[in-house]
């Protein structure tokens, strides 16, 4: 009897165990988004000599793509969290895949905010250097029948080479045509992909670029992120520009925002405004700047807020963040 009692209480526990272990492990095709937290720039980005008074934080959301059973059962009961089915296009990439495309996109924009904040500050400032190149393309999204692999690096087409002569092959590259040979670099092994019908559009790229630390002024010293992607980009390139000009941008206001950028300091959308816009609110910012793509999915979540200290605003380029800051 004293067995059977015994059996009767293991069995549920090691049942509830099988049970949980499963829903832990057992992938969808599904992806959850939820809150993440802030990082401060000048945390991570440091400019030799600089002062800001206030602070600048990028902002970053706890995703999982091919989420597990018991991510998805959180979500659905999470008030700030979202859950959607992955598209049918990005069901191919493994979770090795899905990380690589989130460390190219950072690198794109930790590299394209740096020029960005240097060339807009040395329009008023001709102390400031910065030396920069063009060096190739990566590849990030690929079709699933696709030649190409997240990670590859396109250093020529034709005879043209990437870091050579950029305009010619931006041009070349812009409009490739079936018949054109692009050379890549995978684990270090040169290939050749002749384009066609098929596979000429089966594949989203990123630029690289090599900024040349040893003439930049003034310095910077680089700390490693552990976030990734490219949506922190217009928030470091707005924090590096307030590094290096003379005028106090933040005013002792704590500000973030998000948006990808690029050399002409155009912000770009990005994913999860929802999931950001909460976290800003539970770390009580001052200013939210969102790009103008995302802002009506932004303002429904920021309307839900109580009583709201932060201020949401719109904006397509840094000039027009740096415009707000110059006039709250």
């Amino acid at each position: 009897m004293l067995k059977l009692k015994h059996f009767l209480v293991i069995v549920p526990i090691i049942l509830l165990n099988v049970f949980l272990l499963i829903i832990s492990v057992v992938r969808t095709d599904k992806t959850v988004t939820l809150p993440g937290n802030l990082v401060e720039v000048s945390k991570v980005i440091e400019v030799e000599d600089s002062y800001i008074n206030g602070s600048y934080s990028t902002i970053y959301v706890i995703s999982f793509d091919k989420s597990t059973l018991l991510q998805n059962f959180i979500v659905e009961y999470t008030n700030e969290g979202e859950g959607e089915t992955l598209p049918e296009s990005y069901l191919h990439f493994s979770l090795w895949e899905s990380y690589m495309m989130g460390k190219i996109q950072y690198e794109e924009a930790l590299n394209s905010s740096i020029i960005c904040a240097y060339l807009k500050a040395k329009e008023n400032n001709e102390k400031i250097v910065i030396d920069y190149k063009f060096i190739s393309l990566y590849i990030g999204y690929y079709e699933e029948k696709s030649p190409f692999k997240t990670g590859d690096e396109i250093i020529q087409i034709n005879d043209i080479i990437s870091y050579d002569n950029f305009e010619n092959f931006k041009d070349a590259f812009n409009n490739r045509k079936p018949g054109d040979s692009l050379t890549i670099v995978r684990d270090d092994k040169t290939l050749n992909i002749t384009l066609d019908e098929n596979n000429i559009n089966s594949f989203g790229i990123y630029k690289n670029y090599e900024i040349n630390y040893d003439t930049l002024f003034p310095k910077i010293d680089i700390k490693k992120e552990v976030t990734l992607g490219p949506s922190g980009g217009f928030l470091r390139a707005l924090s590096l520009y307030d590094s290096l000009i003379t005028t106090d941008l933040a005013q002792g206001l704590k500000i973030t925002g998000t948006g990808t950028i690029d050399l002409n300091g155009n912000v770009g959308v990005i994913g999860g405004i929802k999931e950001k816009i909460y976290t800003a609110y539970h770390n009580d910012v001052d200013i939210f700047f969102c790009p103008s793509e995302n802002y009506e999915e932004a303002l429904e979540a920021y309307d839900k807020l109580i009583n709201p200290k932060m201020k949401l605003y719109k904006i397509s380029n840094i000039n027009e963040a740096i415009e707000v800051l110059l006039n709250v």
